[in-house]
């Protein structure tokens, strides 16, 4: 019996540690790519519009508008929307609406009536808006409701 050298692939901790490690370069890889073309596409930004209006029992109620501006039509997402107001009802401060298509632009508006039980106009009211879909990238902003209009100063936009 002769003592021959192995040839590498007939190390078995030789194979396995190539298996491992082309299998964590795989993953790394795939992440890297997955992220890469997430990054490539446009944002989906939401805009918005609302006014305030005293509704026939006397409560505050503020009238929200969205539309978005992505170059075309969006497909599968949805927009989040959450007014974070101590006084509004459970359910009733968060919105989703979720679509198939939704086309660019004021023609294609979704809107939501939140009451405001006991609002007074000096009370500064948070409403985060978030809008996912398959073929842009993610986009969210909070903006703040003071009195009867938007607070210009205080945005706060994340991706």
């Amino acid at each position: 019996m002769s003592n021959k050298e192995k040839h590498w692939y007939q190390d078995g901790g030789t194979v396995f540690s190539i298996i491992v490690m082309l299998t964590l370069l795989s993953i790394w890889g795939s992440r890297f790519w997955q992220h890469e073309k997430e990054q490539q596409k446009a944002p989906a930004i939401a805009l918005n519009a609302g006014r305030l209006d005293v509704s026939p029992d006397g409560e505050p109620v503020l009238h929200l508008r969205f539309w978005h501006v992505h170059p075309g039509a969006l497909r599968n997402g949805r927009l989040t929307v959450i007014v974070d107001y101590p006084g509004v009802k459970t359910g009733e401060g968060l919105r989703i609406h979720a679509f198939d298509t939704w086309e660019p632009n004021e023609d294609h508006t979704v809107t939501w009536d939140v009451p405001l039980p006991g609002y007074d106009l000096k009370q500064r009211v948070p409403v985060r808006v978030r809008l996912e879909a398959e073929n842009a990238r993610s986009f969210a902003y909070t903006q703040v409701w003071l009195g009867t209009g938007w607070v210009e100063d205080e945005v706060s936009i994340s991706e």
